[in-house]
Formats: structure tokens, C-alpha cells, sequence
């Protein structure tokens, strides 16, 4: 079932009433404010009235208000108001009944204690999920809108429009090309990491198949590569998972003893997305090498982070997204080593070489490289700023939670990352979103997924330990502040426990049935 137009209106008019604290708020500001028609609001205030939640206030001041305090508001009585609630029964046969009229009955007597006050405090907004994606830089917004605005032609075009967007393009291409100690025509870009990596794995596939059909990669690398990797396995590739230990570090001499003449890439991530765990790539590297195969990194948690130069580190590709370091979504970057051969990826143009047809990002790509650009210039403020914040809060848990397990390495870990496992329920996730906190389980690329986390698998925790297992990664714009109100909110939500499933998640639930 779903929740009748009136009830949604309903709840977010009460919900700007309540905000207001008694205050009157017109008719006219309240269809201004919520987009909602001003004969609607009329039909919704006038159940509201009836139903001895709001008043009404004649003259130029007046308007709507609250009869009630939001403390004595539930979401039942509002709901009660619009004609609506839950129920499952309706129409059903006996056989479920009772099963469904339980369900029911929970769900009407957790709405009945839900009120106004516990849906508008949540005023206050941290996000702490920076691993996942980051906000747009303003600087970079900037340097990207000329792009979006007068400099519009299409890179593949030869007039003056078409050059204008391919000067800018060349310029990225040479920043970017600069600020890693690569050349310039080791420089592709992309959509973002997940790309990247289909890329590199697919291409190795088709230009070295005649010398096997072997692939190495951790156990704990980005869904993209893992599902890319059980793709290839269909097509009659072996693939063999590096395991990690309890930190989330791979085991080199587990590598060696895997390494066969047939393998044709080892691919490691440059460090975990889950746990922050920095992976010892220039070893990588050297094995493969020693032994004539290619090495792959995705290096999307790193890039400008840590200080990446290619010729140093020596790997044969490697992939990062413009999005995890301030600069716009759905732009990325696969560097490949000059002299490796790169296979096409998707046919239909001559851009990126003629490797990667489709009409260039031009704006998006500008952005990537401003954005690369500032990050390597403010990266050891920001690293320094946001390791304290990180440390604050490690230190934090564990004082006022010790119950709480870090998970990961404690040195060789990313700046940002904290990952803890609570012992609670995967519902934790979804009581620190009701108090404004933003974390995550896992990768974003994993939301949804009722399974639990892999790398945390591998590194030895169980089903249960994972699924209570919560990523917190803050960024430059996350304050002392922020880390504080999060422990304690932990702390209370921890104090409860969490057997009781949010209302928003109970209605997402109901709406799909």
C-alpha cells in the first residue's frame, strides 16, 4: 500500500507548522514553501482543524498554527486526520490474516509513539560518508561553468566552437598528466572507477589471451572489479582471490605461491573503500613484474589523498574518480602505461584515441582536473585537519563505547576512514540517519544490498559482526563539532538498542508491497 497524496501533504505542511513554534504561517507561504496546491492545503487544514491539531487566524498576520504542542502530535493522529494508515488486511483471505494483522498492529502502535518533535529535530546534519562521494568544490563549480554555458562545442568538432572545447580538454589532460608524473598520452578519461576497471580487466582479456587466461585479485576489491571478474569467469577465465588478514592486508607470499605462467594481470587495490586499509602496491608490483605480468590499481580512495606518481609506483593501469576528491560525478580517469596495449572499450567514435567512443564531458573533465588540482595543493592541511578529526573520533568510541572493535589497520589506513564494528543490528544505519548522521555499511555501489560486507568477510568477522559494522569517513568541511555530537548520539542510540525498525524505512517497505 502507499500513503494517499493527502497524508504526504499533510505531513510536510504539519511538519513546516511545527518548525514555526506556534508562529501562523499564511496560506499563500505555505503553497510558496511546499509546491503543494493552494486547494489541497485548504482540504488538509480544514481535516487538521476537525481533527484539533491546528488552528486557524483571521486578518493580515493571520494564517494556520499549531493547536498542539509537537510533543502531543503523532504521526497516527496526522494520518488519522488525512484518512489514511496502514492496513494490510483489507480484502485479504484468512489464511495470512492473523500473520498480517500483526504486522499491522506493530506498525499502528510504533506510528502512535512517533511525534513531531522526533521527526523535525533532526535539524542538524553530519555527513561522514566522504568515501562514498564528496561535494562539489565551489572553486571547481567555477572553473566547470564556462564549459556548461559559452564554451559548448563538441570536442570532435573542427570549427572554432569544437576547438574552443578541445583546448580546454588538452589543458586537463595535461594537468592531470602533470600532477601524477605521467605523460600525456597515458591519460584516458572515463565515466568514473567502475568503468575503469571493467576496462583494464576486459582489455587485458583480449590482448594477452594468447598468453593465458589467469587473473589474481584481492578478495576485497570494489564490487566493480568482482563482478567484472565473475563475468570473465563465465566466459572461461580462471581467477584466483588473494586473501587478506585480519587488518584487511594482503598476504605477498599468498600472492607469489599463486602466480602460474599463464596469469596475465594481478590487480590490487591501492587501499579498501570499506576499511581505509593502504595496500603494499610497490611490492605488487615488483612480483608481477619479476614474473612478466601486467599490474593493475584502483587507486579511487586514494587519489588526492595520498601523493601518486605513476613512474614510481610502477603499475601498468590505474583508475580514479573525479567524485571522491570535490569534483563532479560521472568523470574519471584510466591511466596505462606507455607501451602496454589498451583494447577499445566502446566502439562507435574516434574520442579518447579512438579507445572510448561518445561525446567528451567536456565541463565534467575540466572539473576533474581543477579539482585534482586543488587537492594536491591543500593536501597535507587537509590530511592533517582530517586525521585529527578522524582520530578524535577512534579515540572517542572507544572511550564511550569500548564495547565498539575498530576494524582495519591502525597505521597504514587512509586519513578519513573509521570503521567499527557496534555488535548492534544493521539498523543502526538508519537510527543515525533519524539523528542527521550520514554513514554507510559499506560501498555505495553496495547500498541496498541485504548481504553482508565482503571485506569484512574476508578479514574474518562474521555475518553478524558486519552487518553491526558501520563507515564513518569525514572530509574538509566536518568540524570537532560534528565528531562529538556523533559519539554521543552512538552512544544513546547503542544505550537503546535497535530492534525497532525507523518509520521512513517500515513505509518505504509498506509502499513496495
Amino acid at each position: 500500500m502507499k500513503l494517499n497524496s493527502k497524508s504526504k501533504y499533510g505531513i510536510q505542511i504539519i511538519t513546516l507548522l511545527a518548525k514555526e513554534g506556534g508562529k501562523t504561517i499564511s496560506a499563500s507561504r505555505l503553497e510558496e514553501m511546499t509546491k503543494i496546491p493552494a486547494k489541497y492545503i485548504e482540504q488538509i487544514m480544514r481535516r487538521f482543524s476537525e481533527g484539533g491539531l491546528t488552528s486557524a487566524k483571521r486578518g493580515i498576520n493571520g494564517g494556520y498554527y499549531l493547536r498542539k504542542n509537537a510533543n502531543d502530535i503523532t504521526v497516527a493522529d496526522i494520518l488519522k486526520c488525512t484518512g489514511d494508515g496502514f492496513d494490510f488486511t483489507d480484502g485479504i483471505c484468512q489464511e495470512i490474516y492473523d500473520s498480517l494483522n500483526t504486522i499491522n498492529n506493530k506498525i499502528n502502535a510504533y506510528i502512535s509513539t512517533v511525534t513531531l518533535s522526533n521527526i523535525i529535530k533532526t535539524e542538524k546534519r553530519v555527513y561522514l560518508d566522504h568515501a562514498a562521494t564528496t561535494p562539489l568544490d565551489n572553486r571547481v563549480l567555477e572553473k566547470m561553468i564556462p564549459y556548461l554555458t559559452n564554451v559548448y562545442g563538441n570536442a570532435n568538432s573542427l570549427h572554432f566552437f569544437g576547438r574552443e572545447a578541445v583546448k580546454g580538454l588538452d589543458e586537463a589532460r595535461d594537468i592531470v598528466a602533470k600532477i601524477i608524473n605521467a605523460n600525456f598520452n597515458e591519460i584516458y578519461f572515463t565515466s568514473g572507477g567502475t568503468e575503469g576497471d571493467n576496462w583494464v580487466l576486459k582489455s587485458v582479456c583480449r590482448t594477452e589471451k594468447s598468453k593465458g587466461k589467469h587473473i589474481i585479485i584481492s578478495k576485497i576489491e570494489h564490487p566493480a572489479m568482482l563482478s567484472t571478474a565473475k563475468q570473465l569467469e563465465e566466459d572461461g577465465y580462471e581467477v584466483s582471490y588473494l586473501n587478506v588478514d585480519s587488518k584487511g592486508i594482503i598476504d605477498l607470499e599468498e600472492l607469489k605461491k599463486l602466480i602460474r605462467k599463464d596469469t596475465i594481470l594481478i590487480g590490487v587495490m591501492y587501499a579498501n573503500n570499506e576499511v581505509g586499509t593502504i595496500q603494499p602496491i610497490k611490492e605488487v608490483v615488483n612480483i608481477a613484474h619479476k614474473n612478466n605480468i601486467l599490474c593493475f590499481t584502483d587507486a579511487v580512495q586514494v587519489t588526492g589523498v595520498l601523493k601518486i606518481d605513476v613512474k614510481e609506483l610502477g603499475v601498468d593501469f590505474m583508475t580514479f574518480s573525479s567524485h571522491k576528491f570535490y569534483g563532479p560525478k560521472g568523470v574519471g580517469v584510466l591511466y596505462v602505461k606507455s607501451g602496454v596495449r589498451l583494447a577499445s572499450f566502446i566502439s562507435g567514435g574516434h574520442q579518447e584515441r579512438g579507445k572510448r567512443g561518445g561525446t567528451t564531458n567536456v565541463a565534467g573533465i575540466i572539473g576533474l582536473s581543477e579539482a585534482l588540482k586543488i587537492a594536491y595543493e591543500d593536501y597535507e592541511k587537509n590530511n592533517a585537519y582530517v586525521t585529527m578529526l578522524r582520530n578524535r573520533f577512534i579515540e572517542g568510541v572507544q572511550k564511550e563505547l569500548p564495547f565498539a572493535k575498530l576494524n582495519g589497520a591502525k597505521d597504514a589506513r587512509l586519513p578519513a576512514n573509521a570503521n567499527f564494528c557496534f555488535g548492534t543490528d544493521e539498523t543502526l544505519i538508519d537510527n543515525l540517519d533519524i539523528e542527521g548522521i550520514s554513514a554507510s555499511n559499506g560501498s555505495a555501489c553496495s547500498a541496498g544490498s541485504v548481504e553482508p560486507s565482503h571485506v569484512l568477510l574476508a578479514m574474518g568477522l562474521t555475518g553478524e559482526q558486519a552487518k553491526g559494522s558501520v563507515r564513518f569517513t569525514f572530509g574538509k568541511h566536518n568540524t570537532i563539532e560534528d565528531v562529538d555530537y556523533t559519539i554521543a548520539k552512538l552512544k544513546e542510540i547503542t544505550s537503546r538498542g535497535l530492534k525497532t525498525v525507523p518509520l521512513f524505512k517500515q513505509i518505504d517497505k509498506i509502499e513496495n508491497v
